[in-house]
């Protein structure tokens, strides 16, 4: 069995540099796409490829448009080349948690033909020390499955990319051993800030992709998460267990730039490019006052309040 993990990363190099070797601590082989990224977290694939010159491969899509499925794609095809049995899909803000390492191949060889193995979903929120489990929050995460010739990541006949996180023909086949604790710690949420820029410049892009969508569907598509008096319900959350992180890899991940995320810059470039009516009907989590582009100064026009 040769497990090869996939790992498309944009800019994530606050937590990258954790998921990256975390992931290495349990595949064979690991295959990242740097697509579009700063000199920074080019940096972390190119250390992380040296710490590991015959596990890591690394490739680098310089183009800005977020073609994920081609992307995916791509990934399986090196690994293909690369003679793997299993293809582990990890991106670069999910992290087995430490505890289950040792368990993890067993429960791949386990997992039944033509399933995916799948282990919970836990997301860490406004920091790592709680996370929440309501509503989709509290699903499994799809991370293994045995390859065969005819999976395939490719766009919707429209040529819409996104949301497909496992290749045609598996998406229903998921299988959850029971595990005591533990599963697959996804970052997204570990800051506020740049999780909600993340999730206003996605609309934005979506809208501008794809415009027979919708305003109202994709502004549904990405605020799903977003509950009104979350912080005030304590039975929305739970501690994350110390054993579920690597302590000798957590200087790897960097708190230190919270409000200062590339989403939040593209935000503005968007606004600046398209003017503020071009994304009308949207929720930007108030993203564009904090770019200094929309003002509580004086009455806020209709046309801005979904701003």
């Amino acid at each position: 069995m040769t497990i090869a993990g996939l790992m498309p990363v944009r800019n994530e190099d606050w937590c990258f540099g954790y998921t990256a070797r975390m992931a290495l601590r349990w595949v064979d082989k690991l295959y990242i796409l740097v697509h579009a990224s700063g000199p920074s977290t080019q940096e972390i694939a190119n250390t992380v490829a040296k710490e590991h010159p015959d596990r890591v491969n690394t490739f680098v899509d310089p183009e800005p448009t977020w073609n994920e499925m081609e992307h995916r794609q791509g990934l399986l095809e090196a690994a293909r080349r690369g003679g793997a049995t299993h293809i582990a899909v990890v991106d670069s803000d999910e992290a087995l948690t430490a505890n289950l390492v040792p368990e993890v191949r067993g429960l791949v060889e386990q997992t039944p033909a033509g399933h995916c193995l799948a282990l919970p979903g836990i997301h860490p929120w406004c920091g790592l020390e709680q996370y929440r489990y309501d509503g989709p929050l509290g699903c499994a995460f799809s991370i293994v499955f045995e390859d065969r010739p005819h999976y395939c990541w490719e766009p919707r006949a429209d040529g819409y990319q996104h949301h497909r996180r496992l290749p045609h023909a598996l998406d229903q086949c998921g299988w959850s051993p029971s595990v005591p604790s533990g599963g697959v710690l996804h970052l997204q949420f570990a800051r506020d800030r740049a999780s909600r820029a993340k999730h206003a410049r996605n609309q934005m892009i979506e809208l501008l992709r794809w415009p027979h969508l919708g305003a109202a569907r994709i502004r549904r598509m990405y605020s799903w998460w977003r509950q009104p008096g979350t912080r005030a319900q304590p039975q929305l959350f739970r501690n994350v267990e110390p054993s579920w992180w690597d302590q000798e890899l957590m200087h790897h991940l960097d708190f230190s730039d919270n409000g200062g995320s590339w989403y939040e810059q593209d935000v503005k470039r968007l606004l600046e490019q398209h003017g503020r009516e071009k994304f009308q009907g949207l929720d930007l989590f108030g993203i564009g006052e904090r770019c200094g582009l929309l003002t509580r100064a004086g009455p806020t026009p209709p046309s801005a309040r979904a701003l």
